[in-house]
């Protein structure tokens, strides 16, 4: 039987690996701890992140219908103004608390679902719903590279070519810094006949990673020079 002293060891190291791989991490929102007064808060070692998510004035949580659990991935109207998760009303925040200088760089990973839905078929040889990926092709600023999300113009940024946008200033440890990310998005255009119906739904997945400031270039595989010669 492993004695006291031994269990103890093996947890505290336990504890100080994970503090140590904290340092950089990247995170969907399997991680996400949501709730109502806070919105979606990480916590690690070394850093603090709290994300907001809104639809207009409805902050999302983990009740909301447009959290699925399961995928863990925000949910979002792209066809009906009418829609409490519409597109244009979409908005996202960071707030993030790091104890040392840090640099930022996040990838939003959205999927845009077409489903076309056939009415008044017969019973006997119905037509089966379509379902079709939408791809853009790559826009220019306010857009997130080929996406119809906007990023809000005072998140200022570089973006790498690996899909990741690069913060391009240095976060202050010891302050509490709030990033406005995401300013709504464009519509996608359906119709809707006498034949069939169609929906677009966007779903959202959220990667992010902070990294010791001076530890970039180590970490993330990018030039010393990045920042002043991107």
């Amino acid at each position: 039987m492993i004695n006291l002293n031994i269990k103890r060891r093996m947890i505290f190291s336990m504890i100080v690996l994970i503090l140590v791989m904290s340092l950089t991490f990247g995170v969907t929102y399997a991680y996400f701890e949501m709730n109502k007064e806070h919105g979606i808060i990480i916590e690690t070692g070394e850093f603090d992140v709290e994300i907001f998510v809104y639809f207009g004035d409805l902050l999302l949580d983990s009740e909301s219908p447009y959290y699925d659990a399961e995928k863990q991935i925000i949910i979002v109207n792209a066809f009906d103004p009418l829609a409490e998760n519409y597109i244009e009303d979409l908005q996202i925040y960071l707030v993030i608390n790091p104890v040392v200088a840090s640099r930022l760089r996040l990838k939003f990973q959205d999927q845009w679902e077409m489903r076309r839905v056939y009415i008044d078929q017969p019973l006997e040889d119905p037509i089966p719903d379509i379902v079709e990926n939408l791809y853009h092709p790559r826009k220019e600023q306010p857009y997130y590279p080929f996406s119809l999300l906007k990023m809000n113009p005072e998140f200022t940024y570089i973006y790498g070519g690996d899909k990741y946008l690069y913060f391009d200033q240095v976060i202050r440890k010891d302050a509490s810094t709030t990033l406005h990310i995401i300013d709504g998005g464009d519509p996608y255009p359906v119709r809707i006949n006498e034949v069939f119906n169609e929906t677009v739904y966007v779903y959202i997945d959220l990667t992010i990673e902070l990294v010791q400031a001076n530890r970039y270039s180590q970490v993330w595989g990018i030039p010393l020079d990045f920042y002043t010669n991107p």
